[in-house]
């Protein structure tokens, strides 16, 4: 294959990644919160509390958002609307406390910090 073909399949693949990864780590986020079982009094008491949600994740959970993060230029994607819009459609209640509640917002922010912090460890 002519390598000028070659370099356009390679940007083509990397620009479908790209634009896929945010939709892959927001269904990895959908899932931990089915998994853990989130719900509205867990997330107050989270704010409340200034818990860290990073401690539930185990290493292989790690290693996928890694991976995920791994595939992409930057993690800017990663924001409090990147959460809620990953979460509203199965946990509506969540996502509009997330944005109806300051501390909430606030809260979200530092996870989301905080797991950018973690996921780029690697890199």
């Amino acid at each position: 294959m002519p390598s000028d073909i070659k370099e356009t399949l390679g940007f083509l693949g990397k620009s479908l990644v790209t634009g896929m990864a945010p939709k892959i780590a927001g269904g990895l986020v959908n899932k931990l919160f089915h998994e853990w079982k989130i719900d509205v009094a867990q997330v107050t008491t989270a704010v409340n509390t200034n818990e860290s949600l990073l401690g539930r994740l185990n290493e292989s959970q790690v290693e996928q958002l890694r991976d995920v993060a791994a595939l992409m230029d930057n993690l800017d994607f990663l924001t409090v609307e990147w959460i809620v819009d990953s979460i509203k459609k199965d946990f509506p209640a969540i996502a509009s406390l997330i944005l109806n509640w300051p501390e909430a917002r606030d809260w979200v922010s530092g996870q989301v910090e905080a797991l950018k912090a973690e996921i780029t460890l690697s890199k």
